[in-house]
């Protein structure tokens, strides 16, 4: 080895001496140099930039076989004199003196010094080069990832509008293949086949968004399942650096779930506004109201005050009542009713405490259920309570919830007093009610003896005609005597049902006039006619005379025929309507201006309670007796 050392000292020394020009250029590029004879393999020479690769000092490296540094290889397997490769700006190895390796450029060729061929390696450090290429490979190795792992859909097209990249996750959720959509015009693919109309709607998008604008707009597309899904659909232009657009990135997000609840809060906003809509004017009123308040909110202690001040002196007793049945607050009048002060009630007291036992369970199921159902609780009712002094009390009581909370307000009214007043009415009018029976009954009894002395003095009248007079007199007193029988006998003494009355009337007239059943009879018709004693006195006289005109006149001989009397009551009037089918009253007769007492008295009582009376004589007689009927007290 010392020849050889020395040999390759001599090929140094030689180069050197060539020029001092060769020397310092050489020294002085950046770039690795190695000079090595082709035929050792040896480093023949090394500048600063290589041996700074290489880690050591040039004396150490010098002499070296190349393939301990440089392109590692085997005896004989040298890549450029064994097995005649060519290297230009090939990426190969360099080994540093501690055995690491770097990455380098590397370009070999062959030079002549002196009459004697070397080769000389230039080396560049490609470390930077390779971790920047690791880089951009992590770089989009990780973008990809997102391109791809990303919910929403993203895509790369061409400015003609062919997909040529999609992001797989979107893809395959939407249950198709990439070979389905890449390299199509997009508004082909399967995504928006569904519409024409939303295809021609991409088309024009593309045109559009290749001309650099923005575009976006809400678009559909079919699932895997058949559904229609909502899309936030955008197209970006992407530009080179002089202003054309090269790419342009679609990007879809699917906003169904945001469009469902936009659909419900719409709905849900319909229903509210109708059920604005049927607010009252009460509440709007009071909608005014409040905004009034809310806008001046100054006066809320003052508006505050006033209602304290009417709730504390209001002619009533009043009390706020919590849903615990607690009294949170009473006014002055509450005090005077109960006994209590208001430090004694509120907030300390439960209304139970007041409420006799008997009223307790009803007042409590009262009070839960206008806590759980209000509109089937009730308002008003009355109850008693148990003042400090130990006296009961008569309550009536007005209740309400305050709209928004638990509680409720009360206004108690004592009516202890009234309801005493309205026993003793009662009470008294039950005494007067008892004295106009007994009146009724003796005025009847008075009658009775006035047809009874009349029945006495008939038995002195030996003349027929005078006989029948008073006879016909008594059969009239007889209908007035039982009216007052009927009145005192009925519940109601202010009234009489004259078909009721009616029936009796004639039963009496037949039994009077000894009529045969057989051969007259008697229908009642109608329905049930209710007039006071005013009315009824004078209508019992006037039936009395029609009955006893058919029973005396319409039926000479043992002629058969029937009476019919009717009673209604319509729209306000009572029509009452009495005959026969007998022979009829004559046609000379004129009933306004007979002379006979029966039509006389007909007319006249009909003036007197103001009825409208007709007469029909075709196939019997008829009058139809036609008044207003009673006002309902």
């Amino acid at each position: 080895m010392p020849d050889a050392a020395a040999h390759h000292n001599g090929l140094r020394v030689r180069f050197n001496g060539r020029s001092r020009f060769f020397r310092e250029l050489f020294d002085s590029v950046q770039a690795g140099l190695i000079l090595i004879d082709p035929q050792s393999h040896r480093i023949v020479d090394i500048n600063p930039a290589a041996a700074a690769l290489i880690d050591d000092r040039p004396e150490n490296i010098i002499g070296s076989i190349c393939h301990r540094f440089i392109c590692p290889a085997e005896q004989g397997q040298c890549p450029i004199t064994d097995l005649h490769q060519a290297f230009d700006r090939a990426e190969r190895v360099l080994v540093t003196r501690d055995g690491k390796k770097i990455p380098v450029i590397k370009s070999v060729g062959y030079i002549e010094i002196g009459g004697e061929r070397f080769l000389l390696e230039n080396l560049t450090d490609n470390s930077q080069v390779k971790k920047s290429e690791a880089a951009v490979r992590e770089s989009e190795r990780k973008i990809r990832a997102i391109f791809d792992q990303t919910y929403q859909f993203i895509g790369i097209m061409t400015p003609e509008g062919v997909l040529i990249e999609a992001n797989r996750s979107a893809v395959k959720f939407s249950g198709i293949e990439e070979r389905d959509v890449i390299g199509k015009f997009f508004w082909d693919t399967p995504w928006w086949t569904h519409s024409a109309e939303l295809q021609d709607q991409l088309r024009d998008a593309v045109k559009r968004a290749a001309q650099g604008e923005f575009i976006r707009f809400e678009a559909t597309h079919k699932a895997p399942d058949g559904s229609l899904h909502y899309i936030d659909f955008s197209l970006k232009p992407v530009m080179d650096e002089l202003g054309s657009v090269v790419y342009l990135i679609p990007e879809g997000r699917d906003i169904t779930d945001r469009k469902k609840i936009e659909d419900e809060l719409n709905r849900k906003n319909e229903e509210l506004y109708a059920a604005y809509e049927q607010l009252t004017a009460t509440e709007e009123e009071l909608r005014q109201n409040y905004e009034e308040l809310a806008q001046r909110e100054s006066r809320l202690i003052e508006s505050e005050n006033i209602y304290r001040a009417i709730f504390g002196n209001t002619g009533t007793a009043m009390a706020l009542i919590e849903e615990n049945t607690v009294l949170s607050l009473v006014n002055a009048e509450f005090e005077k009713l109960t006994g209590y002060s208001k430090e004694e009630v509120e907030g300390k007291m439960t209304w139970t405490q007041y409420v006799l036992p008997e009223d307790l369970e009803r007042m409590l199921a009262q009070h839960k259920l206008r806590r759980t159902d209000p509109s089937s609780a009730l308002s008003h009712y009355e109850f008693r309570v148990k003042t400090k002094d130990g006296r009961t009390r008569d309550i009536y009581l007005t209740i309400d919830m305050i709209p928004g909370t638990k509680k409720s307000v009360a206004s108690l009214l004592d009516v202890t007093e009234n309801k005493r007043m309205t026993r003793e009415l009662k009470e008294s009018l039950l005494e007067k009610e008892v004295l106009l029976r007994e009146i009724h009954h003796r005025v009847k009894n008075n009658l009775q003896i006035i047809i009874s002395l009349l029945n006495l003095q008939c038995r002195n009248i030996p003349d027929t005609k005078v006989l029948n007079a008073v006879q016909e007199c008594q059969n009239r007193i007889r209908a007035m005597v039982l009216v007052h029988e009927k009145i005192y006998q009925s519940e109601r003494i202010s009234e009489i049902d004259m078909r009721d009355y009616t029936r009796f009337l004639v039963r009496y007239l037949f039994e009077f006039y000894q009529v045969d059943s057989n051969a007259i009879t008697f229908d009642l018709e109608g329905t049930p006619v209710k007039v006071s004693l005013s009315i009824a006195v004078p209508l019992s006289l006037i039936i009395n005379e029609i009955v006893s005109n058919s029973i005396k006149h319409a039926f000479p001989g043992s002629r058969q025929g029937r009476i019919r009397i009717s009673t209604q009551s319509d729209n306000g009037r009572i029509v009452i309507t009495a005959g026969d089918d007998g022979g009829g009253i004559p046609d000379s007769v004129d009933p306004e201006t007979s002379g006979t007492l029966g039509l006389m008295l007909i007319n006249n009582l009909c003036r007197q309670i103001h009825a409208d009376l007709a007469l029909e004589r075709t196939g019997g007689t008829r009058y139809t007796i036609t008044f207003p009927a009673p006002v309902q007290q």
